[in-house]
């Protein structure tokens, strides 16, 4: 309904008629469609499903309004996916593996490109996103975790109009949707 008040009232307030952002219909349709996926999965995979897509949600949209990524949100995020971890989505043994890869692959390509280029091109949050992730993915996961967020980011990157193309590239949210995206895939499979 949000979405479709939002089109119906051509982006405006139906009492003040100040202009709604954008960023809320982008939320809005989001959670509609991860509700929608994880409507496909059983039950007891649901609940974690929606913990992970409501965690990177917020994640996501922290990381457009603020340009950063809170310590808290990565840690309950990681959390979640040892939860998940312990009641069997995923071994134990693949969740740590996965948040230490998921961690320090990241690491290791932020510390050289800040070698090389003499600037960071990576944020502190975006590395523990990858490894709050691992958790949820499993060791598995990562090479496709790390492939599918840097195209994701590289398109959005590509698609700026020209005023913001120097501009610091918000990487959160291609994390978050190529996270949950990589789950999903593996709860399918």
């Amino acid at each position: 309904m949000p979405v479709l008040s939002y089109v119906a009232l051509l982006g405006r307030c139906r009492h003040c008629k100040s202009e709604i952002p954008i960023v809320c219909v982008l939320a809005e349709t989001v959670a509609l469609g991860a509700s929608a996926a994880l409507c496909l999965l059983p039950n007891a995979v649901f609940a974690f499903g929606a913990c992970l897509a409501a965690i990177s949600l917020a994640l996501a949209l922290f990381d457009i309004e603020c340009g950063r990524l809170p310590n808290l949100l990565n840690l309950a995020l990681a959390l979640a996916g040892v939860g998940s971890a312990i009641c069997g989505l995923t071994s134990l043994v693949d969740a740590a593996v996965g948040a230490l890869i998921g961690y320090l692959l990241p690491l290791g390509i932020a510390a050289s490109y800040r070698y090389i280029a003499g600037r960071d091109g990576l944020g502190g949050g975006d590395i523990k996103l990858f490894g709050a992730l691992g958790c949820w993915i499993g060791w598995q996961g990562i090479p496709y975790l790390l492939l599918s967020s840097s195209l994701l980011g590289l398109l959005c990157a590509l698609a700026r109009p020209k005023p913001f193309a120097r501009r610091r590239i918000v990487f959160g949210p291609a994390i978050c949707l190529a996270g949950f995206s990589v789950w999903y895939v593996q709860r399918l499979a």
